[in-house]
Parts: C-alpha cells; structure tokens; sequence
C-alpha cells in the first residue's frame, strides 16, 4: 500500500514537471541586448561592450592588448536575477572570469572579474 502510494506521488510529480517545462524560467531575457562602459585593471582602462543574446553573447575590449579586438563568446552564462556571471578568452587564451551585480533600476552592471591574474573592474550601463 506505502509503495502504491510512492509511486503515485512520484508519477504526480513527473507530470506536474513535464507540464512546466521540467526547467527553471530563464531570466536572461530581462537582460538581453547591448551593455557599454569602462573597465578598469590597475593603472590601465578601456571600453567594454556586452552583447547579451538567447543565442551568440560576445564581449569586447578596448586597450586590452592580450584580448584582442574581436568580440569573443561566452562561455558560462548564468543569470539568477541579480548576477550575471561568465567565462571568456580573449586571443590569447588566457581566460576572463567575470561576475556583475544588476542594478534595481536594471539598467547598470557593476562587478569584477580575473583576467591574466589581475581583477578587473567592470561598470556597464543597458544601450538604448
């Protein structure tokens, strides 16, 4: 009888599962599109670009020499609501590990991250 009851319950979750999807809403979506502003490693400083998309998210570097110009793509990507955190290499293949903080307003990333084993500072405002 427990074990009838078990496996009901366990097939009334299944289902339940199957019905939403089985996975957690992403909220990448609230974050999509273009994010520029100024990064900051010790004594040197460029522009940062990231483009945030369902498919295809690159970042790029100005006066990042190691990095390269072009943009590269992300590796990583994680968005919980608050923080978006992900992994890069730029030509060098030296990897970026970055985590930033949305603003309340969401229209701000502000965060650090480790490239070349320097932390690097990171503050993006959403594009229009």
């Amino acid at each position: 009888m427990i074990r009838l009851l078990m496996a009901a319950i366990l097939c009334a979750g299944l289902a339940a599962g199957s019905a939403s999807g089985g996975e957690p809403k992403s909220e990448l979506a609230s974050i999509q599109g273009s994010w520029k502003g100024p990064w900051y490693r010790g004594m040197t400083s460029g522009i940062m670009v990231l483009q945030v998309a369902k498919e295809g998210s690159t970042v790029t570097f100005t006066n990042l020499e190691t990095f390269g110009d072009a943009p590269a793509p992300l590796r990583q990507l994680e968005f919980d609501g608050k923080v978006i955190s992900f992994r890069t290499s730029g030509t060098s293949a030296q990897e970026l590990e970055a985590s930033l903080n949305l603003s309340s307003g969401n229209s701000r990333l502000k965060g650090f991250g480790k490239y070349e084993g320097f932390k690097v500072r990171m503050e993006l405002e959403k594009q229009p």
